[in-house]
């Protein structure tokens, strides 16, 4: 019975040490996995800066144009403008000079 209750005993213990060893390697795999989520997590941090960035400098480039877009229409109603005046101004010479 001695011999009985020490296999008993060995395996017991072999039971225990393979739970124990069992319960590291999930501990290692958890820390593995926990470190490659914190790495993927600032690669994905430093991405969202970079389009953070990008999206600022799109919408000054965009403000820049709009405001020369918007300069450009000032100036072509002006031209039209002072075009319509030279126009007329050339009927009134015309007229004064009878030739047309």
């Amino acid at each position: 019975m001695t011999k009985e209750r020490k296999n008993k005993e060995t395996t017991i213990d072999d039971l225990a040490v393979m739970i124990a060893n069992e319960f590291g390697q999930v501990r290692k795999e958890m820390a593995n996995g926990f470190r490659e989520l914190k790495e993927e997590i600032a690669d994905i941090k430093t991405r969202i800066t970079k389009v953070e960035k990008d999206i600022i400098w799109i919408k000054a480039v965009l403000e820049s144009h709009t405001t020369i877009l918007r300069d450009l229409s000032e100036e072509k109603t002006f031209i039209v403008h002072r075009m319509d005046r030279i126009e007329k101004e050339v009927e009134l010479i015309k007229k004064n000079l009878k030739i047309a």
